[in-house]
């Protein structure tokens, strides 16, 4: 998923007040250690810096919600931050 999906993805799925937008999740995405699992209609968004994973967002489309696909990402950026070396997420 690009920035500007990801972006209408957090728009739609989250009610706050300013939903990420493109240009914030291009510097996430850009920084070491990112960590970006998606399917199109979820994703979890995270880094993992040293032996540390932090997951930063995670969001699944309404028209997903409640068939596991967050529950799979979540255990997806667990899987990728454990092959990356983090053995500790907050």
């Amino acid at each position: 998923m690009n920035a500007d999906a990801l972006a209408a993805l957090h728009a739609a799925a989250e009610t706050v007040d300013r939903p990420w937008s493109a240009s914030d999740f291009d510097d996430i995405l850009g920084r070491p250690g990112a960590l970006l699992i998606a399917d199109g209609d979820t994703f979890a968004l995270g880094r993992v810096t040293l032996d540390e994973a932090e997951l930063l967002m995670i969001a699944a489309h309404p028209d997903v919600r409640r068939r596991g696909r967050a529950t799979a990402a979540l255990r997806a950026f667990h899987a990728a931050a454990r092959a990356r070396g983090a053995v500790r997420a907050i």
